[in-house]
């Protein structure tokens, strides 16, 4: 395939999300490969969280914190102006959201665009203006890329020109063959951004039912913010378990927490591919998971994982106490996650973006 000029946009590469990660991930693989990447943030992204090509070119359209949406017009014409003065010829948005921005600015200008989805369909957080861009793309992006085969099916059923294309997310590293599970281990572990959708909440409170029960272990959050540590740990003192969870800031060094880690809780209420939950298969972490529309499904097919049906509490306590109290289980579950962690090597899910680019 001849080397393409790609340009990954961004809202701000420097977050340590796992959008953000994956567009680190797919970025590298397609540089390494001798396409000319670049990255543009729409604020920020000149010092990224998480690592990449050396090749790769960092720009950015506003230095610092800002509120962009009330920029809307500065942000559409910087925009146009990286644009057009850069000329890639693919342009992808990272997040449905960014086709406010993108869609106005390309116009005109010959680029390829492909908008790429990191959300469930029916997840709008509240807000018209993603609806109103998902809408857009449909109908005036060159393709669609989902990340499951159900949220594809849900983008078709809205209609619309744009050829839909679901391909997972890759592992950010490889799966981790040496790591021997460790049987003995009592961390209870959950990580992610702090957000009301991700349900820690209710995590804290399936822990509180049972953790009297196996005094010897404890959960693990990691993933906060200083403010956030602080309502998850007063939601702790009130449950009277405060002894019993670990809060720990966003890190790098995620694998050091997987590799110590027994038991993976995913608590989202609602997800569009929970990398979280591919980086714990290629540790071979058992999982316990509510069954969110899209994404666990998919990802633990196959993995021996009875899901919980989303917002039962109880179910989700009771399924992680007989896991925990059941070694030869998690032994079993944990071959079983190996296994298919391989199926989401960069390797594989590199090879459906280039099908997709050559298109």
């Amino acid at each position: 395939m001849k080397p393409k000029k790609i340009t990954f946009l961004s809202g701000d590469m420097n977050r340590p999300g796992g959008t953000e990660r994956v567009t680190a991930v797919v970025a590298s693989a397609l540089a390494e490969l001798g396409h000319e990447v670049s990255l543009l943030s729409v604020q920020g992204g000149l010092a990224p969280f998480f690592p990449l090509h050396e090749s790769i070119r960092l720009e950015q359209l506003f230095a610092g914190p800002n509120n962009y949406r009330r920029k809307y017009l500065q942000a559409v014409w910087r925009l146009r102006r990286s644009l057009a003065r850069r000329r890639p010829e693919v342009v992808i948005d990272v997040e449905s959201l960014l086709a406010l921005f993108s869609l106005p600015a390309m116009a005109g200008l010959g680029i390829r665009h492909i908008c790429w989805e990191h959300f469930n369909f029916r997840t709008d957080h509240g807000r018209r203006s993603r609806r109103l861009a998902r809408f857009l793309a449909a109908r005036c992006c060159d393709a669609v890329v989902t990340l499951t085969e159900r949220d594809r099916a849900l983008w078709q059923s809205a209609g619309g020109r744009a050829p839909i294309r679901a391909i997972p997310n890759p592992l950010s590293f490889p799966v981790q063959k040496s790591h021997a599970y460790p049987l003995h281990s009592t961390t209870i572990l959950a990580v992610g951004r702090p957000a009301h959708i991700k349900g820690y909440d209710r995590l804290i409170e399936a822990w509180a039912r049972i953790c009297h029960l196996v005094p010897e272990w404890t959960l693990e959050i990691v993933g906060l913010g200083e403010r956030d540590r602080d309502e998850l740990d007063c939601q702790c003192r009130s449950a009277g378990i405060a002894g019993r969870v670990r809060l720990e800031p966003a890190t790098p060094d995620i694998h050091a927490h997987y590799r110590g880690a027994a038991i993976f809780c995913l608590s989202s209420r609602s997800e569009g591919f929970p990398m979280v939950l591919l980086e714990s298969l290629a540790f071979g972490l058992p999982v316990v998971s509510f069954d969110c529309e899209t994404g666990p499904a998919e990802i633990l097919e196959g993995c021996g994982v009875q899901l919980v049906a989303n917002g039962d509490v109880e179910a989700f306590a009771a399924n992680l106490l007989q896991l925990i109290r059941d070694p030869g289980r998690r032994a079993e579950l944990s071959r079983l996650a190996s296994r298919k962690a391989e199926q989401y090597s960069p390797g594989l899910i590199r090879q459906q973006w280039l099908e997709l680019l050559e298109c």
